[in-house]
């Protein structure tokens, strides 16, 4: 399964688990158990602490968006 992820985490795209503090892990369904792919364990946290709840992760997308640090150049 990660050899068709191209041995990347199916989230951040890291190809080193270590990197975010641990190994990688199987991501699945917590409600059906079916088997998504393999993520680093940070970003199975993320999913975990979301509770797989996409509106929960789109919301997190749009206060990150909205307390962007602009850069100005």
């Amino acid at each position: 399964m990660l050899e068709a992820q191209e041995n990347v985490c199916a989230v951040c795209l890291s190809d080193d688990p270590s990197r975010n503090n641990g190994n990688w892990s199987i991501d699945h369904d917590h409600t059906t158990g079916a088997l998504r792919g393999i993520v680093c364990h940070h970003c199975n946290i993320m999913l975990g602490g979301a509770r797989d709840n996409i509106d929960t992760l789109r919301n997190a997308v749009t206060y990150l968006e909205r307390h962007k640090l602009r850069v100005e150049t």
